[in-house]
């Protein structure tokens, strides 16, 4: 199997050595995975055929970036790139966990709104504020990630289509629970438009719901 960069331009270079070790350690507690597997996994997320040339390449005199600029946490940034960065962590994570793509889980995918490709200060915010909402979600074992009858605690909303049958439709459905609302993110293209993220948002107190409309 092939492996696959994140972008046909060049890799990313994180601000420093130090730096791409947080992020891997990050990665690494978000995904479970050892260490070493994380620093393998997030260099070929970056654009490098492993490790070791992206370490080579830190070695050298260069300025870090690309990096993304949107002011959304979760929003892709760069229209019609977004979306192909997106399948690609989602194919690196399955090839790095030797399953397949359909296995993997919403933790997984969320790896690509975690702001691996902001600054070091604002990919730390970010990932702080996800930790924060997955333990919120976790609290008092009212959610467990892995568990099917905690999940049926929660309710199932199915994202919009695409404008256009042919658009990608990388987000199809989000669980969240009675007392939160789904903000979905879109992204426009020529085509058309297509859903490719979401925000959980707190649900607005509607006296009607519950009650006779």
């Amino acid at each position: 199997m092939s492996n696959h960069p994140v972008s046909s331009r060049d890799p990313f270079r994180p601000e420093s050595a130090r730096d791409f070790s947080q992020r891997s350690r990050r990665l690494s507690k978000w995904l479970g995975l050892p260490y070493q597997r994380s620093q393998e996994l997030l260099a070929r997320i970056y654009g490098y055929s492993n490790f070791h040339e992206l370490r080579v390449r830190l070695q050298r005199p260069g300025t870090p970036g690309p990096f993304d600029t949107s002011d959304s946490m979760l929003e892709p940034t760069v229209e019609g790139r977004a979306p192909d960065r997106e399948f690609r962590i989602a194919h690196l994570i399955a090839q790095c966990k030797g399953i397949q793509e359909r296995e993997l889980t919403a933790r997984d995918r969320a790896v690509a709104s975690m702001g691996l490709f902001r600054q070091a200060a604002l990919h730390r915010s970010i990932f702080n504020a996800l930790t924060k909402r997955t333990k919120r979600d976790e609290a008092g074992d009212s959610i467990n990630l892995n568990a099917r009858e905690s999940l049926r605690a929660r309710r199932v909303v199915t994202a919009p289509p695409p404008s256009y049958p042919g658009l990608p439709a990388p987000v199809l459905d989000v669980a969240c629970a009675e007392d939160e609302e789904v903000e979905w993110l879109w992204t426009a293209t020529a085509a058309g438009r297509f859903v490719s993220g979401y925000r959980l948002v707190p649900r607005a107190n509607d006296p009607k719901v519950g009650g006779q409309s």
